[in-house]
């Protein structure tokens, strides 16, 4: 199912919220950007990154595996990145590759 996952199944979403889950933890964070990457895959449709963000957060969740919930694709459990804050929150990367 991840390997069908494109772009477009996230832009829709880009200025929503989604809910993220942890073992011990659930937040809202909304989607903020979703952009291609240029860069060699063996995924059948072409790679990209979705951006998050965890507004008005001091800290961040560590890396790892998290459960995100798609208004269509359902649960999703997807590797987290944290970058780090910008002016506004907490930023998380997800990259598709």
């Amino acid at each position: 199912m991840l390997d069908r996952l494109d772009a477009a199944s996230f832009a829709s979403l880009v200025g929503q919220q989604v809910t993220v889950a942890a073992a011990d933890a659930v937040a809202s964070w909304e989607v903020v950007q979703v952009k291609p990457l240029v860069a060699p895959s063996p995924r059948v449709v072409a790679p990209f990154s979705v951006l998050l963000r965890d507004a008005g957060a001091k800290a961040s969740w560590p890396q790892g595996l998290y459960r995100l919930t798609h208004p269509e694709h359902g649960d999703l459990d997807l590797f987290v990145v944290p970058l780090g804050p910008d002016g506004d929150g907490m930023r998380y990367e997800i990259t598709f590759n």
